[in-house]
Parts: structure tokens; C-alpha cells; sequence
């Protein structure tokens, strides 16, 4: 019988080969920046994201993992960082808060988090403006990698807005679940 420790490494590797392919994808596009999206709630993209930062990040990157789900933000979870702790990257969006300082270096790792801590009332204001914009273009010269955190597909048109800014895409899909026919153009929009 395999034990958990197995179920680990192979999980582990899993992400690797990933985390390869998605480099190598982006880097002979001449690319940088990675929306990673579902089509609905519960499908681990914002985990996969962040494995996806960390595996990037082990390999001498400098990334930037940006918490674009204005709507339900999940990265500061994932990495245990207290709601009240540091800036809030869609009140910097927004333009409520300065950019200084926004992105902070987790623990001993090469990823930069751009955290939003909580929900924004309209987020399309935020992904649609010239700050998020400029943001992320002073960024594309200071990382070797940006990934985009983004809400689900399925659920609004953020993740669709999202993908004007990216390179490339990976689609998270929950294991067993998903029952959802993803259409030919949807599936060329996103997988490319």
C-alpha cells in the first residue's frame, strides 16, 4: 500500500512537470504573465496558482503572484497572512492606497505576493484601470514571471478581462467534478 508520503511526491512531481511546461510555453512566446482561472468555485486554482509561484520561484525566478479574485480573495489564506497585515492590492488598484510597499516577499522564496485582503464592490473598476495597468507593466521588467490569481470563468467576466493582460493560461479543473462542456472557442481563448 502507498503511503501518504507517495501521494506527496507524486503530487509534487505533478506540479514540476507543470510548472516546466508553463515556463517553457511562456518563454518561447517571449512571454511572462500566466492567468490561472476555473470555470467554477472550489476547483483549486488559487492553490494551483500558488504552487505554481513556488515551483517558478525554486528555479531562480523572481515571480509575482498578483490576487486578482476581487470578489472572493483566497492568496492570503493559502499563505496564512493575517486580513489586517500590510496593504491591500485592490484598495492600490483602486487607487485608496499607495503602490509602495504593496508587494511583499514570502518567507525565504523568490514569489512576491500582491494580496487583496478584501472584496472589492466592483472589481471590473480595478481590472479595467490605468493603475492596474501600469502596475503591471512596471512589473513585466522587474519579474521573470507574473501570475494572475483570477475569479472563475464560469462565474463573471473578470477572468475574461484578465486574460487581455496575459500570455498564456492554465485552466484549473477539479479532479472527478467538473461536468462542464468547455466550448471550442472558449477552450482556444484560454488554452493557448
Amino acid at each position: 500500500s502507498r503511503g501518504l508520503g507517495d501521494v506527496y511526491k507524486r503530487q509534487v512531481e505533478s506540479l514540476k512537470r507543470i510548472a516546466s511546461r508553463v515556463r517553457g510555453r511562456l518563454d518561447r512566446r517571449g512571454g511572462k504573465v500566466l492567468l490561472v482561472t476555473s470555470v467554477a468555485e472550489n476547483e483549486g486554482k488559487s492553490t494551483l496558482a500558488a504552487n505554481l509561484a513556488l515551483a517558478l520561484a525554486e528555479e531562480q525566478n523572481r515571480v509575482l503572484l498578483l490576487d486578482c479574485d476581487f470578489r472572493q480573495p483566497a492568496l492570503h489564506k493559502i499563505f496564512e497572512i493575517p486580513e489586517k497585515d500590510g496593504k491591500d492590492f485592490g484598495k492600490v488598484v483602486l487607487g485608496k492606497e499607495s503602490a509602495s510597499g504593496v508587494f511583499e516577499k514570502h518567507k525565504d522564496t523568490n514569489v512576491y505576493t500582491g494580496i487583496c485582503r478584501n472584496r472589492l464592490e466592483e472589481p471590473s473598476l480595478a481590472i479595467g484601470g490605468e493603475i492596474f495597468h501600469r502596475i503591471l507593466e512596471t512589473c513585466r521588467t522587474n519579474m521573470d514571471y507574473i501570475i494572475l490569481d483570477t475569479p472563475p470563468m464560469g462565474m463573471t467576466a473578470d477572468a475574461e478581462e484578465l486574460a487581455e493582460y496575459a500570455d498564456a493560461a492554465v485552466l484549473s479543473v477539479r479532479q472527478d467534478l467538473s461536468l462542464i462542456h468547455i466550448s471550442e472557442p472558449t477552450r482556444r481563448s484560454y488554452i493557448s
